[in-house]
């Protein structure tokens, strides 16, 4: 005999609190730290058909503080975090939701000469959504937030600042009935103040998020909003310094839904903002800034509404003292939306706002300034 399958409403909850917090105060000279922090979270749900309930939450919370003396230092902090979630549900009746957290705080201050500081943030998040068919709820959520904070004292500093952050979401869903949110907010902020000279500070920071949603047939409603911030603050003291920002943005939303009765919302804003100030002598600033947004949205047939709203707002200013000064400053933003919709009933809107502002001040004498902004879309 075979058992017998009955129809059984089914909850699964998975809660993951990560909460890591690292403290180091050394006193003054020849001083070396390292603080190495691997944070790595993978959660699997998989259920079978009907009547099902899933709830995800992951919070990772890591926040690395290191304040050190005066001269002959080296500090360097190394966060990884790697989160991975995949539900994978049958058929009918399904309501998933996956709620992903992760905040990283790295705060250095350091004495006065001699001083190396490197930091390096890493955070990948993977999110792998596949249910059945009808009536099925969707709704992912993925926020992460960097904050690094380095202040370093006088003379011979050299600061390095990297961060990295990836965001991948993947939902496909079935035919019908079928509601699907996908929410991704990628927070970076770096702070960067040295003293007056012999200075290099070089920030790196490169946002990446993928979204991909490939829906059935009818009667679904997909909505897709990306929000990308990043804020680089350097300010530098007075003389032989070298500052290099560059800040990568890279946004990809691709949603394919099947034929009839679809609504599909698609919002991108991306917000970078770079503000230089440095003191007066020997000065070199380089600023590179590159957002590249692609939106591709392919709808079947009939009773379709798409909308894709599109805003990128990237802000330069660099503020350089006296003599001896080089700035070079590169915007490139790229923005590509392409919507394939089928044949009757179709409302297609297509907003697309690009606003970039770049701002040099420079004192008086031995001054070369470079500014190359490019807008595609």
């Amino acid at each position: 005999m075979s058992p017998q399958q009955n129809e059984v409403d089914v909850s699964v909850i998975v809660e993951v609190l990560v909460d890591v917090n690292v403290e180091v105060g050394v006193g003054t000279s020849g001083v070396s730290v390292v603080v190495e922090v691997l944070v790595d979270v993978n959660v699997e749900v998989g259920v079978g058909t009907s009547g099902v309930s899933v709830v995800v939450e992951v919070l990772v919370d890591v926040n690395v503080e290191v304040g050190v003396g005066t001269s002959g230092v080296s500090v360097v902090v190394e966060v990884l975090v790697d989160v991975n979630v995949e539900v994978g549900v049958g058929t009918s009746g399904v309501s998933v939701v996956v709620e992903v957290l992760v905040v990283v705080n790295v705060e250095v201050g350091v004495g006065t000469s001699g001083v190396s500081v490197v930091v390096e943030v890493l955070v990948d998040v993977n999110v792998e959504v596949g249910v059945g068919t009808s009536g099925v709820s969707v709704v992912v959520e993925v926020l992460v937030v960097v904050n690094v904070e380095v202040g370093v004292g006088t003379s011979g500093v050299l600061v390095v600042v990297e961060v990295l952050v990836v965001v991948n979401v993947e939902v496909g869903v079935g035919t019908s009935g079928v509601s699907v949110v996908v929410e991704v907010l990628v927070d970076v902020n770096v702070e960067v103040g040295v003293g007056t000279s012999g200075v290099l500070v070089v920030v790196e920071v490169l946002v990446v998020v993928n979204v991909e949603v490939g829906v059935g047939t009818s009667g679904v409603l997909v909505v897709v909003e990306v929000l990308v911030v990043v804020n680089v603050e350097v300010g530098v003291g007075t003389s032989g310094v070298s500052v290099v920002v560059e800040v990568l943005v890279d946004v990809n939303v691709e949603v394919g839904v099947g034929t009839s009765g679809v609504l599909v919302v698609v919002e991108v804003l991306v917000v970078v903002n770079v503000e230089v100030g440095v003191g007066t002598s020997g000065v070199s600033v380089v600023v590179e800034v590159l957002v590249d947004v692609n939106v591709e949205v392919g709808v079947g047939t009939s009773g379709v509404s798409v909308v894709v709203e599109v805003l990128v707002d990237v802000n330069v200013e660099v503020g350089v003292g006296t003599s001896g000064v080089s700035v070079v400053v590169e915007v490139l933003v790229d923005v590509n939306v392409e919507v394939g919709v089928g044949t009757s009933g179709v409302s297609v809107v297509v907003e697309v706002l690009v606003d970039v502002n770049v701002e040099v001040g420079v004192g008086t004498s031995g001054v070369s300034v470079v500014v190359e902004v490019g807008v595609g879309s």
